[in-house]
């Protein structure tokens, strides 16, 4: 994605074209996949070490590519939409990067689960983060429990 194509594509959800242009400009690199002028499915990607998605602390910024910010559109769920660019994605990263990557999802998104663990993840344990609300800088750490499995 660049700007251009946010600004199209989100241009009625003012909430996700500001967030995607923001990530755009940080560094990211956004991906979608569309049905004419609609979106179907997003995702992005960035170097931990070069910008971190608002779920990942300082401390776990490495030199790792993460995926992160994913979504579908309520009518495009379940037809394998996001499976399909999750693969794209991975792919052309690895083919890019020689950095490990990695992607997160909320553990209740079971959905997400399925569509990550097909695509090849293997499941790694349970991320926590801890916000720390101070004014002008707002803190992040997360705790990464490798021997965590995901819920059922």
């Amino acid at each position: 994605m660049d700007e251009p194509t946010i600004a199209q594509i989100f241009r009625n959800d003012e909430r996700l074209r500001k967030k995607f242009t923001e990530f755009f400009r940080r560094g990211a690199k956004g991906w979608l996949l569309t049905d004419g002028e609609r979106w179907v499915t997003y995702g992005w990607v960035t170097r931990l070490d070069q910008f971190r998605p608002d779920q990942i602390g300082f401390n776990l910024a490495k030199p790792a590519d993460w995926i992160f910010y994913c979504g579908t559109h309520p009518d495009y769920r379940g037809r394998g939409a996001f499976q399909t660019l999750l693969r794209r994605m991975a792919r052309e990263q690895i083919e890019d990067s020689s950095r490990e990557l990695f992607v997160d999802n909320v553990p209740a998104n079971i959905a997400s689960r399925r569509a990550v663990e097909k695509v090849g993840f293997i499941p790694n344990g349970m991320l926590r983060s801890i916000f720390f609300r101070i004014p002008g800088r707002p803190l992040v750490f997360t705790f990464w429990n490798r021997s965590q499995p995901h819920p059922k």
